[in-house]
């Protein structure tokens, strides 16, 4: 899927990024624990999430400052549920009042912040306190 999104980004002659990020991971018994599928009392192996961004040669020429700082930024502590917003904001070249560069991995001024898990009942968690 995500090449095909990738092909029709670059037939379009025009150019291009897309970022993808999963919503939850999966319970596979990972741990011998008997866990699977994913639930609302969240764990690693459910909150920890792939995150990657794609982006054709005509935008890497376009921006090449953009690429450059994911690079920068790819060791660092991401909150999907806070940095992508403000990443996808910028990597579209949009302009938005209360933008918050501070959470933008694509911007010079990344700063790694609290991540947060929702779980059940809306209780938060602490990501890197989940076993």
């Amino acid at each position: 899927m995500l090449s095909e999104i990738a092909g029709i980004i670059k037939s379009s002659g025009a150019s291009g990024s897309f970022l993808f990020v999963s919503d939850h991971g999966e319970n596979l018994n990972d741990n011998n624990d008997d866990l699977y599928f994913h639930s609302y009392l969240p764990n690693f192996v459910t909150a920890k999430v792939p995150l990657f961004v794609w982006a054709d040669s005509a935008y890497a020429k376009k921006y090449p400052e953009k690429l450059e700082n994911l690079r920068g930024n790819v060791n660092k502590k991401v909150s999907s549920s806070q940095d992508v917003f403000y990443t996808m904001i910028n990597l579209g070249n949009l302009s938005i009042n209360g933008f918050d560069s501070s959470k933008d991995l694509s911007g010079k001024s990344f700063v790694p912040g609290e991540r947060m898990v929702l779980g059940e009942n809306g209780t938060l968690y602490d990501f890197d306190k989940l076993k």
